[in-house]
């Protein structure tokens, strides 16, 4: 993994790299290939929008906003600090009093009068009927591969970087 992402940097940096970040009218008029040479084209967001956005992070303190965004059957709490509108969490399996949760399962559960042994025998039913606890399970199973390559705490902060990225690419 790190044998390639040397031979990605090392390829950016030879004379042909140059068509990869151009548009097919900047190689052609080669008019805006110096004023874009190393910036990111951001794609077009009409004002009102922005200032929505902008609003909304002003009412809620957060980084990141979600409007009319629920989660479905989430397997662990959002690790993104996020404030939603209209945003909740559905039938989350897991108990969390700071998010906006509706009908969460372990909940659910405890009200109907059910023991503890007997609501994790369902909650265990519940992941494996909906292939939570296959992907669980396979994720497991990649980071312990990578780990034997030396590789799963670089993948891990690569992941982390890229979740911190896009969550802070929003202004």
């Amino acid at each position: 993994m790190l044998e390639l992402q040397k031979k990605l940097e090392d390829n950016e940096k030879l004379p042909g790299a140059r068509v990869y970040d151009a548009t097919i009218y900047d190689l052609v008029t080669d008019e805006y290939a110096g004023e874009r040479r190393g910036k990111k084209k951001e794609p077009y967001v009409p004002s009102f929008l922005k200032d929505a956005v902008r609003m909304v992070n002003s009412f809620t303190g957060a980084d990141n906003s979600r409007i009319l965004s629920p989660r479905l059957a989430p397997l662990l709490p959002d690790k993104a600090k996020s404030r939603g509108w209209l945003s909740p969490t559905l039938f989350p399996f897991y108990r969390d009093d700071s998010e906006q949760q509706i009908l969460p399962i372990p909940k659910i559960l405890e009200d109907s009068g059910m023991n503890e042994k007997d609501r994790e025998k369902i909650l265990q039913m519940i992941m494996e009927i909906s292939g939570a606890r296959e992907t669980v399970d396979n994720a497991m199973k990649v980071l312990e591969h990578l780990s034997t390559f030396g590789l799963g705490e670089e993948m891990l902060s690569a992941s982390e970087k890229v979740i911190l990225v896009f969550f802070l690419s929003f202004p």
